[in-house]
């Protein structure tokens, strides 16, 4: 498993959906398996749920993507899992640490900070 928090300023909205294309055209084996979008009191709160065949170790990863909005800074939390093989230790090949990365690449670009 592998996680990581960003913060920065803008719309929860369009980080979204910027997260949705980045990492929808980042590869041909990756599907958008769920999105949710809600408001919760005077925050926006959006769900993305994705997963990612790779070739290399012939297993899926999945990524889940929660982003919050208050006040004008967007908080995503990300947690790519899945990656290991094995029933009883999880061999982990880098899978999500790398599924995980692409969130951090694209979020830097943006301005936004890694808090956790």
């Amino acid at each position: 498993m592998a996680t990581i928090t960003l913060k920065g300023a803008g719309q929860a909205s369009s980080i979204a959906l910027l997260l949705e294309n980045e990492i929808s055209n980042s590869g041909i084996s990756i599907n958008l398996l769920s999105k949710h979008a809600h408001k919760v009191g005077d925050e926006l709160v959006y769900m993305l749920v994705f997963d990612k065949f790779y070739y290399r170790n012939g297993n899926r990863a999945s990524l889940s993507i929660l982003i919050t909005e208050q006040d004008g800074m967007v908080t995503v939390d990300a947690t790519g899992s899945g990656g290991g093989k094995g029933i009883f230790i999880n061999f982990s090949l880098g899978a999500e640490t790398n599924f995980v990365n692409l969130i951090e690449r694209v979020l830097i670009q943006k301005g936004f900070k890694v808090i956790g």
